[in-house]
């Protein structure tokens, strides 16, 4: 049997008397049709919504919507009323019509699946809920009637009979909470229904084909309507037609148990010169397969033809149903876990009464750059634009990624939102995902127990393997491992080999990049596309805020202005958890005023600890001071282990010694801990129980720093200064006044300095800017020795010794077969143990001196205002150095390679970009580590007594610039006055300030001395001899333009901080 109908979409019908230009479209499609039928008759025509333009429906807008259209549409292809199905599209809808007190009631009411599924089952009474849809179930009712099983207010169906097979139509409702909002703000809020679907779906049961009609995709149904909708939907019909995407697709999503196919139809009428389009589809039940042809209109020909864009020949084919193809399905118990998971890890699921619970309500998508922060300004100012990826396109991306992102930047919480939306759409598309921590990666078994882990046992490890065998899976892996000589790294290289069918993405803080040589990714097995996190714009800064309150934030403006205070004064980039931190603190009214990124961490802890309104959870008991000594001794003890967790029978043991130790006679140590995971401090995934946040657990290790000046000693000495980084930054950032770790940690820059003997020094810039062969000469074989080291033979050794007894101990405690054995039996030799990172030595200078700028950063209240400039002078002359250090090693690297020629070699664009794309990349991580307004007076007294430094004194100048210091200008024109400024300098300050112009928002004094600055300079790179202002005005003007272009198409600036 072969089924061909029409599938048209969206006409908007004007309410215009004479719409010349839509009655011109409508009459080239009714002769389109007319030539399509002589070659074949079409049996049916199915209409996906927005018939009209206004949902007003009078009595002679009715009689319009038939004469001008319908009655023309069936007598071109030769049809009945009784062969015309539509369904509703939010056009459709009649929105002054409904009761403003009964809706608000309603949209409260469905607040769930079980509530929403309860409401659709009794909806036939609830007829105030479908007011606005009346006048249009009046007119469908015309259509269709001979067919038609039942018709509700809110769906009809119809069993069809065609030489001699059932067809079943279902004409479903997904505009009935449409708001008419503009933008698509209705997007991702929509409710079409489980229970919709299922009612609709009765009497279809035993039909040939079924298909349903329906004006909204998928994807724009509230994520708590979503996962149990695009099931329903997968197990009951074959074909899924809908409107409102206004071009046409076709796209086959592989169901458990049948081939659903999706395809939207384009939009029928926008304006003459827009996409207007229309689809024919074909159903052979015998041959088993699906067709659809995309058709638009081109105005100059005024005429449809073939969609070329659509497809190749605006065809579109696939198997009908595919019931062999192996696919996977998750009960809704698991993917609700699932989701219940992701949502636990939120920050606000424990401790805000009125932030959404679900992620995908709370979410709201990130900036990810496919270029690097450093990057994305110059290619603003050049291009006007940014190559930024969405969350849509990183899915349908075939591709695997890797995302870079800084310290609590939403890393984690991104790929828990990409791993929730592909576990919710696994109906349709038959796979599975996965989130996993790379952490886990330590042996075969660990890491196929994550899998079991993740998807809440529903698949058994055996079918585990099967989608992965077979490209069934897409895997998020978050904190990826990148050292090669670590057990997790030799594993994910394994297993990604071995799986490398399957979808990855990875993700990693941004600061291991430091470790890389040329910050190039280490092989992970597959390739990869590198992506960026970039911190919130205030337009996403808004939009969480939204989120997070209801639209009934009445003060969500002061909220916004108020978090972006917080973030100006402290100079930090607008991370996902930073602004949560303080939304809540808002949601609280708790008063903070933070000096250091650690205070507000203090702030928030405090508050979540119920340090000032400690009359809930038996506070006689649990003081404040009880909960924080007892979550500092659990951290002391977690940063102990390599992944900085613990098992929940240690966990519990611990509370038992801990009061053991220190008598409470009422305490009972399980219920403390189990108020530490309600209050979302403690998160147990698996068997492992780790703090929610990392930055939770350094905290408390920093209080207990404060409290125990011993254990302060332990962290600080020589073998572990390094493993707490992060620790000693919020130390320092509590304490403020500590000049003896401020001197230690000056003392130990200076230490690793001599042992990574790089023989350099600030001077040596100028003979690198101009490039003088002799510095390369010099460090050539230093540049080898610490980039391309090989572990020696004795470590090689070690390493194969530690993946020997890994595997022999998986062998002995897990039975488990085939690609758990073929992850552990991978062959490892020798020569394959390569490292891609520095060598350990300069991997330690560099944390080394991260480590003396944070500490002397957080040092505001040391005294010592000698040792403080001295240190200051310390840390700018190791930048220096490394950014030497950097400039001679891509020089070098690049000769070895071959990829530089002698005449490449002395090209000016090339040396440019040797000479300012370099320092601007380590500027940006001075900016990070070391900027802080409180450093002013000591940047201003550098830069009087060291004016004959060079690269210091410009690394210090661009710092005070950043800042927004006061009288900036007048340094940095003051630098310049200097003789025998390097070109590589003028080039650095002429890029810096002209990103700034562009995208900061400057007072009319900095932003005219700028454009004189930047006028001046581009008339010395021209070597113009004009001493005119004409030519001065003109640049200026350009620059204008350009700045008032890029602000237009991004107003939200892309260098926020």
């Amino acid at each position: 049997m072969k089924i061909r109908a029409l599938h048209l979409s969206d006409l908007h019908l004007s309410t215009k008397k004479n719409d010349h230009d839509q009655h011109t479209v409508i009459a080239a499609l009714c002769k389109d049709i007319e030539n399509l039928r002589e070659s074949e008759d079409f049996d049916f025509i199915f209409f996906t919504g927005d018939l009209v333009g206004k949902g007003s429906y009078s009595e002679d807008y009715r009689i319009k919507v038939k004469e001008d259209f319908i009655d023309k549409i069936l007598s071109a292809a030769n049809l009945t009323q009784d062969q015309f199905f539509l369904c509703p599209g939010n056009h459709d809808l009649e929105l002054l019509a409904r009761d403003k007190i009964y809706e608000s009631g309603l949209q409260n009411a469905l607040s769930d699946r079980i509530n929403v599924n309860e409401f659709i089952s009794e909806h036939e009474s609830h007829t105030s809920a479908f007011r606005s849809l009346e006048k249009f179930n009046s007119l469908s009712a015309d259509f269709g009637s001979t067919s038609c099983l039942k018709r509700t207010p809110l769906y009809a169906n119809f069993l069809l009979h065609l030489h001699g097979q059932k067809i079943g139509v279902a004409a479903l409702n997904s505009a009935w909470r449409a708001t008419g909002r503009s933008n698509d703000q209705d997007c991702g809020t929509l409710i079409l229904g489980e229970r919709q679907i299922e009612l609709s779906a009765k009497g279809l049961e035993n039909c040939d084909v079924k298909i349903a009609l329906v004006h909204h995709p998928l994807n724009w149904l509230s994520p708590k309507d979503f996962a149990s909708t695009q099931r329903a939907i997968a197990r009951n019909f074959d074909i899924l037609l809908h409107g409102h995407v206004h071009e046409g697709d076709g796209l086959s999503l592989v169901a458990p148990h049948n081939n659903l196919i999706i395809c939207g139809a384009g939009c029928l009428y926008q304006s003459r010169d827009y996409f207007n389009g229309f689809s024919i589809i074909e159903i052979n039940t015998k041959e088993n397969t699906f067709h659809q042809e995309t058709r638009e209109y081109f105005h100059g020909r005024d005429c449809f033809d073939v969609s070329v864009r659509f497809a190749g020949g605006g065809i579109f084919n696939s198997p009908l149903k595919k019931n062999s193809e192996v696919n996977f399905v998750l009960p809704e118990r698991s993917v609700q876990r699932i989701c219940d998971e992701a949502n636990r890890q939120l920050v606000s699921s424990a401790i805000s009464d009125v932030a959404p619970e679900d992620i995908g309500d709370l979410f709201v998508e990130p900036r990810i750059s496919r270029v690097s922060p450093n990057q994305i300004d110059v290619d603003i100012a050049s291009q006007g634009k940014t190559n930024l990826i969405s969350i849509p396109d990183l899915e349908k991306d075939p591709k695997n990624f890797f995302i870079w992102g800084g310290k609590e930047s939403g890393k984690t919480t991104t790929l828990n939102y990409l791993a929730v939306r592909a576990t919710r759409a696994t109906a349709l598309s038959g796979n599975v995902a996965f989130c996993i921590d790379g952490r886990n990666f330590s042996s075969a078994s660990s890491i196929l127990s994550a899998f079991g882990t993740f998807c809440d046992g529903a698949l058994k490890r055996s079918e585990i393997e099967r989608a992965l065998e077979t490209g069934k899976a897409t895997i998020h892996i978050d904190n990826c491992p990148l050292d090669r000589n670590s057990l997790q790294y030799q594993n994910l290289v394994k297993f990604t080999k071995l799986y490398s069918k399957n979808k990855f993405i990875f993700s990693a803080e941004d600061s291991a990049r430091i470790t890389l040589v040329e910050q190039a990714l280490p092989d992970l097995g597959v390739n990869v596309s590198e992506l960026f996190l970039l911190p919130f714009s205030r337009r996403q800064v808004r939009a969480l805020i939204k989120n997070w309150f209801g639209d009934a934030a009445d003060e969500s403006s002061h909220i916004l202005d108020g978090v972006l205070r917080v973030t100006a004064k402290l100079q930090l980039p607008r991370s996902p958890f930073l602004m949560s931190m303080i939304l809540w603190l808002n949601e609280r009214k708790i008063a903070f005023s933070p000096v250091n990124y650690a205070t507000l961490i203090e702030n928030f802890i405090e508050g979540l600890l119920e340090k000032l309104a400690d009359t809930n959870f038996r506070s006689e008991i649990y003081t404040f001071r009880i909960k924080q000594h007892f979550l500092c001794e659990l951290a002391a003890k977690m940063s102990r282990d390599p992944v900085h967790s613990i098992s929940r029978l240690d966990l519990e043991s611990f509370a038992v010694e801990y009061f053991k130790a220190r008598p409470q006679p009422k305490a009972k140590p399980l219920e403390l801990i189990n108020h530490f995971f309600s209050r979302g401090v403690l998160l147990e995934i698996g068997e492992d129980v780790r703090f929610k946040l990392e930055c939770f657990r350094e905290y408390f290790v920093a209080r207990r720093m404060l409290d125990k000046p011993d254990y302060l000693d332990e962290c600080t000495s020589k073998d572990n200064l390094l493993k707490y980084i992060n620790e000693i930054d919020y130390y320092s950032g509590l304490k403020q006044d500590n000049i003896e770790l401020l001197s230690l940690v000056a003392h130990r820059l200076e230490y690793a300095s001599r042992a990574v003997d790089l023989n350099i020094t600030s001077n040596d810039y100028s003979r690198v800017a101009s490039h003088d062969d002799s510095i390369l000469d010099s460090l050539r074989d230093r540049v080898h020795d610490l980039i391309l080291s090989r572990p020696n033979n004795q470590e090689q050794e070690a390493i194969l010794d530690d993946f020997d007894e890994i595997n022999l101990h998986t062998q002995k405690n897990d039975k488990s077969e085939n690609k758990e054995e073929k992850i552990n039996h991978s062959s490892i030799e020798a020569d394959q143990i390569e490292v891609v990172q520095y060598d350990s030595k300069y991997s330690d200078y560099l944390k080394h001196l991260i480590l003396a700028s944070m500490v002397l950063r957080n040092s505001e209240l040391v005294d010592d205002n000698t040792s403080v400039e001295q240190i200051f002078h310390t840390c700018i002359e190791h930048w220096s150095r490394n950014i030497i250090f950097a400039l001679v090693q891509l020089e070098i690297l690049s000769q070895d390679r071959g990829s530089f020629t002698d005449e490449h070699r002395n090209e000016r664009s090339l040396k440019k970009m040797v000479s300012t794309v370099i320092p601007a990349i380590f500027l940006a991580m001075v900016i990070e580590y070391l900027g802080t307004a409180k450093l002013a007076d000591v940047m201003n007294r550098f830069l009087e007594t060291h004016a004959n430094q060079e690269l210091p004194g410009l690394i210090t100048v661009l710092l005070y610039a950043e800042l927004g210091l006061p009288k900036y200008m007048d340094k940095i024109e003051d630098f310049m006055e200097r003789p025998n400024v390097l070109g590589g300098s003028r080039d650095l300050i002429f890029t810096n300030l002209l990103t700034n112009y562009m995208f900061k928002k400057l007072s009319s004094n900095d932003q005219t001395r700028i454009e004189a600055f930047l006028a001046k300079q581009a008339k010395t790179y021209r070597s113009s001899t004009s001493t005119g202002g004409a030519e001065k005005a003109a640049f200026i003007q350009q620059l204008r333009d350009r700045a008032r272009t890029i602000k237009i198409s991004s107003p939200d600036s892309i260098k926020d901080k």
